[in-house]
C-alpha cells in the first residue's frame, strides 16, 4: 500500500541494468540519476572529485540488493539482473579476495556449465596502475558487469587503447568521454585558511 501511494516501482528481472530517474536509497534529497548498463561489460567512470561518483556506485549496490529481495524503489522504471554475487571493492585486500573468487568460479563454471550473474563495483583503488589494469582485464575476459571509478590519467589512456567503455560523470549523469577535472582547489578555497591556499594552489592533483 505504501509503495502504491508514493508510486514506487518493483524492479523487473532482466539481463541488463536499466533504471530511470531513481532517487538515492539512503539520501532521497540527492539528485536523481539513471543507470543504463549492458550485462557482462566493464564500464570505466571518470569525473571530478566530490562530484558524487561514490554515491552513484553505492546507490546501484543498494538497488541491486533491494531488487534481489523483492523490494520496491522510487523510480520511473527499473530492470535489474538477478545477481548471484555482488562485490563492492575499495582496497587491495578486496582485490585479492575477488581475484581468487573469480579464478575459482571459472573452474567451477567449466565443470558445471553454469554462468552466475555477478556485479562488481570498484571505487578508486589506491594501488599501482598495473594491478588495476590486470584486474579489469580479468573482469572483462570473465564477462562480469563492472563499474570502475578512477582519476588516473595514465590508466585511462591504457584502457582506451584496449577499447574499454569510458564515461564522464557530470551533473549526476553519465555520458561518453573522459573527465579529468578536479574540484580540489575549490574545496581548499572554501575550507582552508587563506594562509594555506597559495601553497595548495601550486600543487598538482591527479
Amino acid at each position: 500500500m505504501f509503495s502504491k501511494e508514493i508510486q514506487f516501482k518493483r524492479p523487473r528481472i532482466e539481463n541488463k541494468v536499466s533504471i530511470h530517474n531513481v532517487s538515492h536509497v539512503l539520501f532521497p534529497e540527492f539528485q536523481r540519476s539513471s543507470y543504463l548498463f549492458e550485462n557482462n561489460e566493464v564500464y570505466v567512470i571518470t569525473g571530478a572529485n566530490m562530484a558524487g561518483k561514490s554515491c552513484y556506485l553505492r546507490n546501484l549496490f543498494h538497488i541491486a540488493i533491494l531488487s534481489k529481495i523483492g523490494c520496491f524503489i522510487d523510480c520511473d522504471s527499473a530492470e535489474v539482473p538477478a545477481f548471484d554475487e555482488m562485490y563492492f571493492i575499495n582496497s587491495i585486500e578486496d582485490v585479492n579476495i575477488l581475484t581468487q573468487k573469480i579464478l575459482k568460479k571459472t573452474v567451477s563454471i567449466e565443470e558445471n556449465y553454469k554462468t552466475p550473474e555477478r556485479l562488481v563495483l570498484i571505487d578508486e583503488l589506491h594501488c599501482c596502475s598495473k594491478i588495476q589494469l590486470n584486474l579489469l582485464l580479468l573482469l572483462k575476459n570473465s564477462r562480469i558487469l563492472t563499474l570502475f571509478v578512477t582519476h588516473r590519467t595514465e590508466l585511462i589512456d591504457k584502457l582506451k587503447d584496449r577499447n574499454f567503455k569510458i564515461f564522464s560523470y557530470e551533473n549526476f549523469q553519465l555520458k561518453e568521454g573522459v573527465n579529468n577535472q578536479s574540484n580540489v582547489l575549490k574545496i581548499c578555497e572554501r575550507h582552508f585558511p587563506e594562509i594555506l591556499q597559495p601553497p595548495v594552489k601550486r600543487m598538482h592533483f591527479y
